[in-house]
């Protein structure tokens, strides 16, 4: 060991533990880092927590996802805030997905140009200004399919969402 590191031991102990904020970084993880919320009863990881305290308590998967959903809602404002100060227009991806138990989700993707990376023309065409903006994708909205899955039932759950955006004008193409 190097000066200046410590064993896990000695990080462990000092370590505070906060059942309200391991929920809290247990959703933001499993949502950003694609992790299934099935993690918690894997036993290699509850081992790892307990390792670090024994005492802890974690989640279950259905409040990890309850969790994932509200802080969805808490976001959905500054999102749409920031999805109006986008230039130009937006595109969709759609992506349909079922659960180990059959249950049906539409996943619902905004893509859009980096605004920090796009640069003036340096010339009149507007092809060189966009191949230096590199594209990014957030997550809207993943919604539960309670229906059969016609063109018409996934158009109106699409519908619902750019509305509750307010950026059905602003979408160019839906892929």
């Amino acid at each position: 060991m190097t000066p200046g590191q410590s064993t896990v031991e000695q990080f462990a102990h000092g370590s505070t533990y906060q059942k309200e904020l391991l929920r809290v970084y247990m959703g933001l993880w499993t949502a950003t880092s694609y992790r299934p919320f099935a993690i918690v009863k894997d036993p290699y990881f509850i081992k790892i927590v307990q390792m670090f305290n024994p005492k802890a308590e974690l989640p279950s998967e259905t409040t990890i996802s309850r969790d994932v959903k509200e802080f969805h809602k808490i976001g959905q404002a500054n999102l749409k805030t920031f999805i109006k100060t986008l230039p130009g227009a937006v595109h969709i991806a759609l992506d349909g997905w079922s659960s180990p138990n059959t249950i049906s989700y539409l996943g619902i993707v905004l893509l859009y140009l980096d605004p920090q990376a796009i640069t003036e023309p340096q010339d009149a065409s507007h092809r060189s200004r966009i191949r230096k903006a590199p594209m990014k994708s957030l997550v809207l909205d993943f919604v539960k399919l309670n229906k059969a899955h016609t063109g018409e039932y996934l158009a109106d759950k699409l519908c619902e969402c750019l509305k509750r955006y307010e950026i059905e004008l602003k979408v160019s193409a839906v892929l």
